[in-house]
């Protein structure tokens, strides 16, 4: 207070005025204070933060023609320090490897030989050397390259959605990928000796494709030839060769030599890693456990690719195959599996080289993909097939991985079979690609009720913590959303099952009308030939009647010149039994008639689809499932960000619980969708199989259908043989006739438009004598009686021409049938 005013100088004050001035003095300088103190505060803070803003936006560094950002580090090592940087004037971006100052001598070795190494490499799977300069404020030397907007494959295998392996189309690239990079190296001498995901870098070209490059070639050594030797040991722990472990990290008196197949083991634990999201080999508590770990990789046994130990010295377990949960299909792995086996062998004369490496990887990615949806199981079966490989060599391979015999399967490509779409011989290298692409569905014509529905390998989500352990709960958050991947992935997997499964009983069915319509018309068109075959029979019948009632009369004159028309008068048992053959015909073909008829009414009856049940459009669940794992990865970002913090107050903590809450719940939600589509897709299996059964049995029934059709035609054809023969002598007995008649003193009158034989008289019978007129009118009779036969022979026989000639159309049509039955039933080996 000022001293002017204070009571005891001035006592004449009063004191109601004194406590006033008292109240008015104090509040001012105390609100004065307050306001400076919480300005001048304020500004300190920001202050504060606009410096660590600048901080956060870190120092540029430059080369002589490159430029670089410290805070855009996108890799550390032991030796040197990987930084996303442009080039001054093109702005183009690349990756600026900045060497540590403080190297030992064998580093500044390293160094000098990676880039020289670099500098003479050329090959899309290796990285590419750009320029080699010096930052300008400290005189390190640093290493410019290719900048790869994907980051290390070691960088992907940490992310959540590779926590169980890579799903099969990047795995195919990554493995061809790695094979074109270490099979360049070796042409040109170079061991890498330290292969592992942190040294694979992942570019992505204009097409949004992957490719995936080798880099880090500082502990690279160029060798003159397979066999040369070196003692020094470069590698990563998990990585390395068991010999070289040995040495490096137990740090005990073992192998001194090495050659460059210790290449191989790295790069089998490099593929395994990339094929599952995990290390094959892991001993409980990881580096630290470095007894076991070595145990685990010297001691496993040929064939063994995985050993995990999970307790405290517990049990080993071993494994011979890829896990369940691996995203790749069975007919993948069966490919992988012997690849990895002899790149993790330690016995070196069942080991792997690599040109073997080589060429079991080419064939690999090189293999036609067939996706065949098995309606029985409600699954899809992958068949990675070589490019020379015919039809037959599909039937096996799905032997193999159904059980289904060859003489059990039914091949539709959509609603047509198989083999009626490609031939026996093409390669499936020439196959369309609406094979290759489109719906195949397997049915198995003998025993579909026996197949199980599709099982899955389910992974159970991690169990929520209440303690509050920043480490930890990232480790929960991410492990959880790995889950959350796999199930959406297989959610996805389902969903799609259940559609071509509804869809693959539409293709049965349109299949077996495809088969039964032929038949119906061909049925028809049968039915017809049959009654043509009457007519020309009937006709036949009347020409042998007529000969019959001829001959006796033709017998008195030309008794030696009469056998071929004896011949046909004596057909009458061949005219019966034609007739009683095509009676039975007839009867067959009303048979087939009605048994086809009610066939295909049995099939209309049965055109309900199978969309009563199912996961119907308007669930959403794939879309649903998607939306709890973003859920998910939105807890592990936050849980990220508060372990950055390092220590939470009051508000954080109940952000951190309320997420650790969410993260439970999203869990039990997304599991709950999934189990609805598992159930759904048991429902679809059921009537799948009602239905499948139905329309197989059905099936069946088309097939008799068909062996009666082949029959009657067959049936058919032997009549029409038969007819051809009665028609022959038929001809013959006709000819014979004429030649006959025309032997007698009749001559045909060509002013007659009828062409009928009639008798011509030199002179009228009035002026002959009565010898004459005796013997004319003998001659008369019987040369009338012989121009009658002639007429009626002449009338029969273009009756019988013209029944012929129907006959001989409908031979063409009976042939085009057998033809037309043989090639669209699929029986390429003749009617049955």
């Amino acid at each position: 207070m000022h001293p002017c005013i204070h009571p005891s100088i001035h006592p004449s004050i009063h004191p109601s005025i004194h406590t006033y001035i008292h109240t008015y003095i104090h509040t001012y300088i105390h609100t004065y204070i307050h306001t400076y103190i919480h300005t001048y505060i304020h500004t300190y803070i920001l202050l504060l933060l606009q410096m660590q803003a600048n901080d956060k936006s870190g120092a540029l560094s430059r080369s002589e023609n490159y430029v670089w950002n410290n805070a855009d580090c996108i890799g550390k090592g032991a030796t040197a320090d990987v930084y996303m940087g442009r080039h001054k004037v093109t702005g183009d971006v690349c990756a600026i490897k900045l060497f540590n100052p403080r190297e030992s001598r064998t580093l500044a070795i390293a160094r000098k030989r990676e880039i020289e190494l670099l500098k003479n490499l050329d090959h899309r799977n290796v990285i590419r050397f750009v320029a080699s300069e010096f930052e300008q404020s400290t005189g390190n030397e640093v290493l410019v390259m290719p900048y790869c907007q994907g980051g290390s494959l070691h960088a992907m295998l940490d992310q959540p959605q590779y926590g169980f392996g890579f799903p099969e189309e990047e795995f195919l690239i990554f493995l061809g990928d790695i094979e074109g990079g270490i099979e360049y190296l070796r042409s040109t001498g170079i061991t890498h000796r330290d292969i592992k995901p942190g040294n694979i870098m992942r570019f992505i070209d204009d097409n949004g494709k992957s490719v995936y490059k080798l880099t880090d070639f500082g502990a690279a050594k160029q060798l003159e030839h397979d066999e040369e030797q070196f003692q020094s040991i470069y590698g990563t722990e998990e990585y390395l060769h068991p010999d070289m472990y040995q040495r490096a990290v137990l740090r005990e008196p073992g192998q001194q030599y090495f050659d460059a197949s210790v290449d191989l083991w790295s790069l089998g634990c490099t593929i395994y890693h990339v094929a599952t999201g995990q290390l094959p080999f892991q001993a409980y508590g990881g580096r630290t456990n470095t007894a076991v770990m070595h145990k685990i990789t010297s001691e496993k046994k040929s064939g063994v690719i995985s050993a995990i130990q999970t307790s405290p010295d517990g049990n080993i377990t071993w494994s011979t195959v890829l896990p369940n949960t691996c995203l790749l299909p069975e007919s993948l792995k069966m490919l992988i599996t012997p690849v990895l086996a002899g790149l993790m062998e330690t016995n070196k004369s069942k080991a792997y080289t690599f040109e073997k490496f080589f060429d079991n990887v080419k064939s690999i990615v090189n293999r036609k993909r067939i996706e065949i949806f098995l309606p029985g199981t409600c699954s899809y079966i992958v068949l990675y097939m070589k490019g020379n490989d015919k039809y037959s060599n599909i039937q096996e391979e799905v032997a193999i991985q159904t059980g289904v015999m060859l003489e059990n399967q039914l091949l539709l490509c959509r609603d047509k079979e198989l083999r009626s779409i490609v031939s026996a011989t093409d390669q499936i290298s020439m196959y369309p690609k609406m094979i290759l692409d489109g719906d195949i569905c397997l049915f198995n014509i003998d025993s579909l009720v026996e197949m199980k529905h599709y099982v899955l390998e389910t992974v159970p989500f991690p169990q929520c913590s209440l303690a509050c352990d920043l480490n930890e709960d990232v480790k929960l958050a991410k492990r959880s959303c790995s889950v959350a991947y796999y199930y959406e992935f297989h959610t996805e997997k389902i969903v799609r099952c259940q559609k071509i499964a509804k869809q693959s009983i539409f293709y049965l069915r349109e299949y077996i009308r495809g088969l039964l319509n032929p038949i119906n018309m061909w049925l028809s068109e049968t039915k017809k030939l049959a009654s043509e075959s009457k007519r020309s029979l009937g006709i036949l019948e009347s020409s042998l009647i007529l000969f019959g009632t001829m001959l006796p009369v033709l017998k008195l004159t030309f008794y030696k010149d009469s056998e071929k028309i004896a011949e046909f008068v004596n057909k009458g048992d061949v005219v019966a039994n034609l007739r009683s053959s095509l009676a039975k015909e007839d009867k067959r073909i009303q048979e087939i008639d009605v048994y086809l008829q009610v066939l295909l009414e049995r099939i209309k009856e049965q055109e309900e689809n199978v969309t009563s049940v199912g996961c119907q459009d308007e669930i959403h669940c794939v879309p649903t499932v998607r939306q709890y794992r973003q859920t998910i990865n939105g807890v592990l970002n936050t849980f990220g960000k508060h372990k950055r913090y390092g220590e939470l107050h009051s508000h954080e903590v109940f952000i951190h619980k309320s997420e650790m809450h969410k993260l439970e719940e999203s869990s039990l939600g997304l599991l709950s969708v999934f189990q609805g589509c598992l159930d759904n897709l048991k429902r679809v299996h059921g009537d799948v199989k009602k239905h499948s059964g139905l329309l197989l049995k059905h099936l069946a029934r088309a097939k008799k259908v068909e062996v009666n059709m082949n029959c009657v035609i067959e049936f058919h054809r032997e009549l029409d043989v038969r007819l051809g023969r009665l028609d022959a002598t038929y001809k013959d007995a006709a000819a014979t006739l004429s030649q006959l008649l025309e032997r007698q003193s009749l001559t045909t009158n060509p002013s007659k438009p009828d062409g009928n034989i009639c008798l011509v008289i030199e002179k009228p019978l009035t002026e002959l004598t009565d010898k004459e007129q005796t013997s004319k009118s003998g001659s008369t009779s019987k040369a009338k009686m012989y121009c009658d036969l002639q007429k009626q022979l002449n009338e029969t026989r273009l009756g019988t021409e013209s029944a012929m000639k129907d006959l001989s159309e409908n031979k063409k049509s009976l042939e085009g049938i057998v033809m037309m039955l043989q090639k669209g039933m699929g029986n390429p080996n003749g009617v049955t």
